[in-house]
């Protein structure tokens, strides 16, 4: 999914937090397309380079299977816990991450890609090894 559709979406679920949670709904809304961070986190380990635009380029251009940490449900696993344990922010994280993440699987289901693998991300990585 392109990150203008994440920032839009992010910024219409922070603008309805915003009456109730007021400043802080902006967790929800930079959450909402900064945890695509990790497809540059990805992107350089893979190619050991930095280049911010060749890496928008190629995740455009290459829509397949690739392991993004931030992207799984396991990861939404542990903000539910920490917003359970921890502390009630990381609730604000998960209107940012799960919109993203539905986002994401909408895309590749009309894309036909495969996404499934992704999703489980360290579940993937037990089950292939």
């Amino acid at each position: 999914m392109l990150i203008q559709y994440h920032v839009l979406l992010s910024a219409l679920i922070a603008a309805f937090l915003a009456p109730f949670y007021g400043w802080w709904a902006l967790i929800a809304f930079f959450t909402g397309f900064l945890i695509d961070v990790d497809h540059y986190i990805y992107y350089v380990f893979r190619f050991k380079k930095f280049n911010l635009v060749k890496c928008y380029k190629y995740f455009i251009t290459h829509h397949r299977n690739h392991i993004l940490i931030f992207h799984t449900i396991e990861f939404n696993i542990i903000l539910v816990l920490l917003a359970l344990f921890v502390h009630n922010i990381f609730i604000l994280m998960l209107f940012g991450t799960i919109p993203h993440f539905i986002l994401d699987v909408l895309s590749s289901i009309s894309r036909k890609t495969e996404f499934r693998s992704r999703i489980f991300c360290f579940s993937y990585w037990v089950i292939k090894k």
